[in-house]
């Protein structure tokens, strides 16, 4: 059988838009405007916050199913190697900003 390509509708987000958006945010690529403007007048945005970059990649991480218990033996993915590097990247960006 071959696999459906899912149809993309303008208003109705692709499953690979998703997954996309998720990685973006958890990655920190992201950015969200704070409503301020900076001392030249430009608009202020910030990355996502540690809690929203964790919560992304523990979406992406039940997608790709991790954290299930009769997958423990198994070796990891690499996808799951690029999400371990990601968090451990955001905790050694957040020991160096906190100093």
């Amino acid at each position: 059988m071959a696999k459906q390509r899912v149809r993309a509708e303008p208003d109705v987000a692709t499953p690979e838009e998703v997954l996309r958006t998720f990685t973006q945010i958890m990655r920190g690529e992201m950015t969200e405007s704070t409503g301020r403007r900076g001392p030249a007048g430009e608009e202020v945005c910030l990355p996502p916050k540690v809690s929203e970059r964790s919560r992304a990649a523990e979406l992406l991480g039940k997608r790709y199913g991790l954290f299930s218990e009769r997958d423990a033996g198994e070796p990891r993915t690499e996808v799951a190697g690029q999400i371990e590097a990601a968090m451990q990247a955001m905790a050694l960006g957040n020991e160096s900003g906190s100093a």
